[in-house]
């Protein structure tokens, strides 16, 4: 049909999969934004530690089934992976922490087909930080390793999209958090219901 020549082409879940789709996704070059928890609960294990070379992000599916935490998800998705390999091959090696790394930021753009996720010229302005002042997140002795193995999304101290703060010192730029928790409260009764009406 056509639809692996757009580029960026990137696949949501990507649970089920053939064989011959599988390797569709790696000759092509498409992408892959796997939820780890959300796939792990209500799917089963991911085929893609299974496999090399398969460009490979990190999402939440929206909070359904677990928080909006990318940092959460890189740890489950680094632990379903070893479980998976190690109990079919005994393959200790797969997804180690720079690959991990490597997706979080989308491999340095080629996941989006865009100048994202590389601090260099010509690059977009985007960019977190992270607080280490915390004593759950000690001892860091690895950087890369304390981003995937040890810090989460409370570690999150500045947010910059394009030059410009969004998340400043672990609040939100513009934006009333007690107002908007206080507008989520406020729909939960309606949420419920729905889902109510959807059991």
């Amino acid at each position: 049909m056509g639809l692996t020549s757009i580029r960026p082409t990137v696949i949501a879940h990507a649970v089920y999969l053939s064989n011959r789709e599988r390797a569709i996704v790696r000759d092509r070059g498409l992408g892959i934004a796997w939820c780890p928890t959300v796939d792990s609960l209500v799917m089963g294990q991911h085929w893609l530690p299974m496999l090399d070379d398969v460009l490979f992000g990190f999402g939440s599916d929206g909070g359904a089934f677990t928080s909006l935490d990318i940092l959460h998800e890189v740890k489950v998705a680094r632990t379903v992976g070893k479980a998976l390999t190690v109990g079919l091959t005994y393959d200790k090696s797969s997804f180690n922490s720079v690959t991990m790394l490597r997706a979080l930021t989308g491999w340095g753009g080629l996941l989006v087909g865009d100048n994202v996720g590389v601090i260099n010229e010509g690059f977009k302005a985007d960019l977190i930080t992270l607080r280490l002042d915390d004593v759950r997140a000690l001892p860091i002795y690895d950087p890369v390793e304390s981003v995937v193995s040890l810090l989460n999304g409370h570690s999150v101290n500045d947010v910059i999209v394009g030059g410009r703060f969004v998340v400043r010192d672990g609040g939100l730029i513009g934006v009333n958090e007690v107002e908007l928790i206080e507008k989520l409260y406020d729909v939960i009764p309606e949420v419920h219901g729905k889902l109510g009406n959807m059991a």
